[in-house]
């Protein structure tokens, strides 16, 4: 990570669930555990998705690629049928959850033929007009780490 430390993080903040909807989904007594649950998940999706970003140079040297060959992020829908994480339905529920969706973040070589370099799948709902983070490929942010 460089100077735009700062942007990224501010960037990454506009994927998070609102306060406000975690109480208005899962009550009062609940949203407040909820949010703290929460506030740790996005935590962790935001440094493994930092992580990522920084490691594209190192990546493009395990590849013998040049460090000057341009990369490009690319998002992509992951599987337009699966919503397995709405079935996985948490204690407190006040009203029905949006529809999980799966996307997949690929860092793409946008010159030469490299193609994709590498990709991890990230799940997301939409409210308020805008793509929350939900939870990692496998699990909403409720259900606990294996």
């Amino acid at each position: 990570m460089g100077h735009n430390d700062a942007e990224l993080q501010s960037r990454f903040d506009t994927f998070a669930i609102p306060a406000h909807w975690l109480n208005e989904t899962f009550g009062a007594e609940h949203g407040r555990e909820f949010a703290t649950q929460y506030s740790s998940e996005f935590a962790d999706f935001k440094r493994r998705a930092t992580g990522h970003f920084a490691a594209i140079d190192e990546l493009k040297a395990r590849l013998n690629i040049d460090r000057s060959v341009p990369t490009d992020i690319r998002t992509r829908r992951w599987t337009a049928a699966e919503d397995t994480m709405s079935m996985q339905r948490p204690p407190g529920l006040q009203v029905s959850l949006p529809q999980a969706q799966k996307f997949a973040i690929d860092v793409v070589a946008t010159s030469g033929q490299y193609g994709r370099l590498t990709s991890w799948i990230e799940s997301f709902i939409y409210v308020d007009g805008k793509f929350r983070y939900f939870g990692d490929q496998r699990r909403p942010f409720w259900v606990k780490k294996p």
